[in-house]
């Protein structure tokens, strides 16, 4: 294993272990997503005011990277418009389907999750379940 391959693995782990962005938030917007082939299950909550998301967690149970990814994306919604998360959203599964290699330093992490196609459905669960999510909020506002 090279070194990059054991900092993303750790990385990995890091995120997994990290509960900033895990719980249900109250008064907010949610939807649930789940992997049927694996069981890895998740619920993103979202608060938004206007266009801008001011906070989002989750909660779920699944497998490390499941819920690393969930992590992740969590922390990187916030503070977005809902547009802005929407393009990073496409541009996430995009990367983890192989079609381009345009993506943020922080979500490499998760190159390596390309070489294994069902692992590939872990890591995207979340960013599915939130582009729903968004798309909802964003009919709802008219957008």
């Amino acid at each position: 294993m090279s070194n990059l391959d054991e900092l993303y693995r750790d990385m990995l782990l890091e995120f997994y272990m990290d509960t900033s962005h895990k719980g249900e938030l109250k008064e907010s917007e949610h939807r649930e997503g789940k992997n049927i082939s694996c069981g890895d299950e998740v619920t993103l909550y979202m608060k938004h005011d206007g266009d801008r998301i001011i906070k989002a967690s989750f909660t779920g149970d699944g497998c490390v990277v499941s819920q690393a990814s969930a992590s992740v994306m969590a922390h990187l919604l916030e503070g977005k418009t809902l547009e802005e998360a929407r393009r990073l959203i496409l541009n996430f599964i995009s990367f983890m389907k192989g079609d381009t290699e345009d993506i943020s330093e922080e979500l490499k992490i998760f190159e390596g999750v390309k070489q294994f196609p069902s692992r590939v459905k872990c890591a995207t669960l979340a960013w599915h379940t939130a582009l729903e999510l968004i798309e909802d909020i964003m009919k709802k506002k008219g957008n």
